[in-house]
């Protein structure tokens, strides 16, 4: 399989499997959430109400999502490197702030870059401050959306007093570690793994079979059934009918 081809995914890290170490651990955390930390989770915990949320916040993303605006508002860009598809435009004031999953001020926006030059946004990402754990964090969505962190990712130059020098370092060679954040995603064009889907299934309709098995076998930590955690088809193609035929 060639490059182009598993550039069709682009496997986040799974929280499931970390989760279930972790979830012990941590567990004393969960005292530190306030009710109204708590009732901001509760409200998104169905199903229903998850996905008019992220109907919100796709209804919330400004026409102008250009270098200039983004810059304007606080964001900066996180490139993987020369030969990736995807960038993060992040705003690190909003990682710890008082504002948890606001469909009008997401932490970060992910896009997709097209052959062109040209970019297309996929997902809006929120981050939860730090005092949010996997003890303490319910399911969203009816436990439809993983919950993940990027614990490993290393930053490149100094993207905190220097942002125009940020990058992600995938060979940790110099700058910090990525902040241990849990997020997800509010996906705003079709991903086949669902519209809060820490995974990403390229939303090509020309995938072939061929690649979505190597996506299962090789990218996905795919499960005794050839499944990838936290991948929803079915509601994928409730909320997008006609995205892959």
């Amino acid at each position: 399989m060639g490059t182009r081809a598993r550039r069709y995914a682009v496997v986040a890290v799974a929280a499931a499997a970390v989760a279930s170490i972790l979830a012990s651990v941590l567990l004393r955390e969960s005292a530190r959430l306030s009710e109204k930390d708590t009732a901001v989770l509760d409200a998104l915990a169905d199903l229903d109400d998850a996905l008019a949320w992220r109907d919100r916040a796709e209804k919330a993303v400004p026409a102008d999502l250009s270098d200039e605006w983004l810059t304007a508002n606080g964001y900066i860009s996180l490139r993987e490197d020369e030969f990736s598809d995807w960038v993060h435009f992040i705003n690190w004031g909003y990682i710890d702030d008082d504002r948890q999953l606001d469909p009008g001020q997401p932490e970060a926006y992910l896009f997709k870059i097209l052959p062109d030059g040209g970019r297309r946004l996929a997902a809006l990402v929120f981050a939860m401050p730090e005092r949010f754990t996997y003890a303490n964090t319910p399911d969203l969505a009816d436990g439809a959306a993983l919950w993940h962190m990027h614990p490993t990712t290393c930053l490149g130059g100094d993207p905190f007093s220097e942002p125009e020098k940020a990058w992600i370092d995938g060979a940790c060679i110099a700058g910090p570690n990525f902040p241990p954040r849990l997020m997800t995603h509010a996906w705003v064009t079709p991903n086949l793994c669902g519209p809060f889907a820490s995974v990403i299934l390229e939303d090509d309709p020309g995938l072939t079979d061929a690649s979505r098995q190597y996506i299962r076998e090789r990218l996905g930590g795919a499960d005794r059934n050839g499944e990838i955690p936290g991948c929803e088809e079915d509601l994928a193609r409730r909320v997008w009918p006609d995205a892959f035929d």
